[in-house]
């Protein structure tokens, strides 16, 4: 598939602010605008440095009160400001809704929805501004194909939203790059870099698993040591969670297991050792589970097991032992049973679910 880097209308202004003010100016005798209002939409940030399919065009529309049939295109700033301008006529002097969305239209004249945001805005006092976070754009939900993968997200990694096509995400050394992170779709010319996350050498991406339709691994840039990334197939959708040993360190994440919306894993912080760790994708919500073994020595998690909502694991602390473990909501984490009483180990090993 040939593609072309769209610089145009690539980069959102820091404001965020989405939809500029509008006028309204009434008649005497029928309440109806005799002026044009003006709205200007920025670019959402999962767009920036959107590689699109050759042939196609990034379009942007405004739709007042749902009235989908009489939507006006929006023209996208080609200078590099990341905005889109429509003049809108025939306003009232009331309250309207208003839909902004960006769209990939295929030289086939077929489009797909690629972000939207939606918002009221009263013009009863003859203006009014109405602006929105990058965050209240909805990109999730649009996906045509039906695979769980949104149609930016596919769109961005090279694949046809319109058709299902599931990514088979991959660490590979393709002898110019190093040891990097790539997506293919199983063709023979589907295979493409995501991000180069090391220029200087290999990042080395290890421990792949998958967590409400975004990727998670191990890897190092090269200025923090191995730590725990994400990606959603894109480039600007790699990014590194949390540098849990901060600096040139690694925290080694390993046995990453999913419960839920909940990652767990082992990582050492060097200030606690080896234990259990928990993330939701945010740099906020990746941290510490407990410090089981209490200190800089470890407790080492092993054998991360899910039952229902629930993570089994072994671990070990000097009081008990390696014995059965599991989250808790209100501790972190508990023992199950010191199977072997006292400071003895029973070392429980292969946790298996049935049923």
């Amino acid at each position: 598939m040939n593609h072309k880097y769209v610089k145009r209308a690539i980069r959102v202004i820091s404001g965020l602010v989405i939809l500029s003010i509008l006028y309204a100016c009434s008649s005497s005798d029928n309440n109806q605008v005799t002026d044009t209002g003006t709205a200007t939409a920025e670019m959402p940030s999962a767009l920036q440095k959107l590689t699109l399919p050759g042939g196609g065009a990034l379009r942007a529309f405004v739709t007042i009160d749902g009235n989908i049939a009489s939507r006006i295109e929006m023209t996208i700033d080609g200078s590099g400001a990341g905005s889109a301008s429509a003049s809108i006529p025939g306003l009232s002097l009331a309250s309207h809704t208003i839909l902004i969305t960006y769209e990939f239209e295929y030289s086939d004249g077929s489009s797909i929805i690629l972000a939207s945001a939606t918002g009221s805005v009263d013009l009863s006092s003859g203006s009014a501004s109405l602006s929105f976070a990058d965050t209240d754009y909805d990109l999730d939900s649009h996906d045509d194909d039906g695979d769980g993968i949104s149609n930016s997200v596919e769109l961005a990694a090279g694949f046809d939203p319109r058709v299902s096509s599931l990514m088979l995400i991959l660490s590979a050394n393709d002898g110019q790059v190093g040891k990097e992170l790539f997506v293919t779709d199983g063709s023979t010319g589907g295979l493409s870099l995501i991000k180069d996350i090391n220029t200087n050498t290999n990042s080395n991406p290890v421990n792949f698993v998958v967590m409400n339709g975004v990727t998670y691994f191990v890897a190092t840039d090269g200025l923090a040591g191995a730590e725990l990334w994400k990606t959603n197939g894109t480039a600007v959708g790699t990014v590194l969670v949390k540098d849990i040993n901060t600096g040139p360190n690694s925290s080694s994440p390993y046995n990453l297991t999913v419960v839920g919306s909940t990652l767990y894993f082992t990582a050492n912080n060097s200030a606690n050792g080896t234990e259990l760790w928990k993330s939701d994708g945010t740099l906020g919500g990746t941290v510490l589970v407990r410090d089981i073994n209490a200190g800089v020595d470890s407790s080492n998690p092993s054998n991360l097991t899910a039952l229902g909502s629930v993570l089994y694991f072994r671990a070990y602390n000097s009081t008990y032992g390696s014995e059965l473990w599991k989250t808790d909501t209100t501790n972190g984490a508990v023992l199950v049973l010191d199977i072997n009483s006292g400071t003895s180990s029973s070392s429980p090993n292969y946790l298996t679910v049935v049923g």
